[in-house]
């Protein structure tokens, strides 16, 4: 927008201009146009940018907080990636009755190379590629060392690796890959007597299982390998009895 279009033309603001034929050149602005030009159009300009960014940047935050004290969380393949459940058609018809409290579904996972989600009782297939850039054969050993957890506590896995594994030949300028079973067997997890119990015994929550997988014949350090293990009710299939309103 053009602030001095509607400046007043008079004799005395008429200055001379460099062009031929002694054309003259718009009229200077009057005092009053100078000062609608910085108040309406750079000091309020600034002004209600500066006041937009705050309110996006206070909907931001705000909203971050609603959605990680509201919404149901659940850790992704990499550590500290965060990925929602989302609300199910219950929680949206009978809002009363559909709260839930995430926090036993969160999992704190420390400097591990690979991340396997599971729950007790379930058995998991890790595969591991390994990949030879050299010009010659490679013998390779693995070698896995017992579960436990961050605090060192015996963990409720156990695994093995299948055939050829833990030792096979890597040849040159090849590929790899073995199979690494993990179990999380029910009778590994010791809560105290189960007698009379109806249900199969599950983790309080979410259990992070840690061992190190060690590489003879590659110039590697050890493999962190870590298995979170998480309660049963921790992203569930929702099967919704159809009802058009909250009993």
């Amino acid at each position: 927008m053009n602030y001095f279009e509607t400046a007043s033309i008079r004799p005395d603001q008429m200055m001379p201009a460099s062009g031929w034929g002694g054309a003259t050149a718009n009229p200077m602005p009057s005092g009053a146009d100078m000062n609608r030009f910085i108040s309406d159009g750079l000091i309020g300009p600034i002004a209600d940018g500066v006041r937009q960014a705050f309110a996006n940047l206070s909907d931001t935050i705000g909203g971050t907080q609603g959605t990680m004290r509201g919404g149901r969380y659940a850790y992704s393949r990499a550590p500290q990636r965060w990925k929602e459940w989302g609300p199910s058609r219950r929680d949206e018809c009978c809002e009363p009755c559909g709260h839930y409290d995430p926090c036993h579904c969160n999992c704190c996972i420390v400097d591990a190379d690979l991340v396997v989600y599971a729950r007790l009782g379930e058995t998991r297939v890790i595969p591991l590629c390994f990949e030879n850039r050299w010009r010659r054969e490679r013998q390779i050993k693995l070698d896995l060392s017992g579960w436990t957890t961050r605090g060192g506590h015996p963990a409720p896995i156990v695994a093995r690796f299948l055939p050829p594994a833990p030792e096979f030949k890597l040849g040159p300028c090849a590929t790899h890959c073995i199979n690494l079973i993990v179990e999380a067997p029910f009778d590994r997890l010791t809560t105290g007597s189960q007698e009379g119990r109806k249900e199969p015994i599950d983790v309080d929550d979410c259990l992070v299982c840690y061992a190190d997988c060690r590489v003879e014949g590659c110039d590697i350090r050890s493999l962190r390998i870590a298995v979170a293990l998480l309660p049963r009710d921790c992203g569930p299939y929702h099967v919704v009895c159809e009802c058009d309103c909250c009993c």
